[in-house]
């Protein structure tokens, strides 16, 4: 067998030997993080399309800095207006909740920073989850990529998110008892001056007291160019089949049973990207092929939400790779990937 093959028969192995039942397959999600900027009409189109593609969740940013700029007044509108639409159509939201404004931040310019506070964000989530929770949304992640500086001032600090993260859960918790509460995604960057290994980052959240703290684990384990199954997609081996592993971890902590939500994995169809990491069409719906098989293949899998649903710019050769990862391009148009994704259980 090749080595993959050879993992996934362990796996099976394992799963048949514990008394495991068949795990299910992964449920599709999508990332649809613009959803509130869309009109009336471009909205209802996204999500008829959402439902075309067989889309059981959406992931979707409750980015704090646009819904309470100002301390105290708060503008929920056109997230309300989001939030129904998914109800109407029966898609499930896993809100994302990051980002803060700079009344909270010590006034630093941009959003990507720490709160001053962490208590002001937890308030700020406990209102979210009260508000939302009689429209069925329940699912709450919680920052992103806090291990990545570009989404932590700079200076990743594990200590500091599992701070954030506890009094998140508990006030999420005590405004919803239903919540269910995802760890921020992880980032897969080496550890430098500005970022830390996603293995690293969680074993020290761990030590500084996340254990049951979060009810499902969050991680974007990107591969691109490479492809989950084959051998060298090492972001996809690491959540279960290094040494250590997120899984291996995980289970050093207590938390064998809590699962991993993949809430974000992708590939890029265009533009420049200076790690390599753009592939053609034709590789990008082979990849949402193998992603979906592999995430149901193995029992520790949640849902998987692709990233994304639509190109954000025209194409442009020159263009950041970061225009390109859509499912569909800027114009509506639907890339092979669209069909496959469609098509995947």
């Amino acid at each position: 067998m090749t080595p993959p093959a050879r993992l996934r028969a362990c796996v099976l192995a394992f799963a048949l030997a514990a008394g495991m039942a068949a795990p299910a397959f992964a449920q599709k999600g999508i990332n649809g993080n613009e959803l509130h900027t869309l009109s009336a009409q471009e909205l209802g189109a996204t999500i008829a399309d959402y439902r075309q593609l067989g889309v059981k969740w959406v992931r979707f940013d409750f980015d704090w800095s646009v819904i309470e700029p100002t301390a105290g007044r708060f503008a929920f509108e056109r997230y309300d207006q989001v939030i129904d639409k998914l109800a109407q159509a029966e898609i499930q939201v896993l809100g994302l909740i990051a980002y803060t404004p700079s009344w909270a931040n010590g006034g630093r310019p941009g959003k990507y920073h720490p709160p001053q506070n962490p208590a002001r964000f937890a308030q700020f989530a406990a209102r979210l989850a009260g508000r939302y929770a009689n429209k069925g949304v329940h699912a709450w992640e919680i920052w992103n990529e806090p291990n990545l500086g570009q989404f932590w001032g700079n200076a990743p600090d594990a200590a500091a998110y599992t701070a954030l993260l506890k009094l998140t859960y508990t006030a999420i918790k005590k405004a919803d008892p239903k919540a269910f509460v995802v760890s921020a995604g992880l980032a897969q960057p080496a550890t430098t001056a500005t970022s830390v290994d996603s293995l690293t980052f969680l074993t020290a959240m761990y030590r500084n007291g996340a254990q049951g703290y979060f009810d499902a684990l969050g991680n974007h384990p990107y591969t691109s160019p490479r492809i989950p199954g084959e051998w060298m997609a090492y972001n996809w081996r690491k959540m279960s089949a290094t040494s250590p592993s997120v899984l291996s971890i995980m289970k050093q902590y207590g938390d064998a049973n809590k699962k991993i939500w993949i809430t974000e994995f992708g590939a890029p169809t265009g533009g420049k990207s200076p790690w390599g990491t753009v592939i053609s069409e034709a590789q990008q719906a082979t990849m949402v092929e193998r992603t979906l098989a592999e995430a149901a293949a193995v029992p520790w899998a949640g849902p998987v939400f692709w990233y994304n649903y639509r190109d954000f710019c025209p194409y442009k050769p020159d263009a950041d790779s970061e225009c390109f990862y859509g499912l569909t391009r800027v114009d509506g148009s639907r890339k092979p990937a669209f069909e496959k994704f469609r098509t995947s259980p």
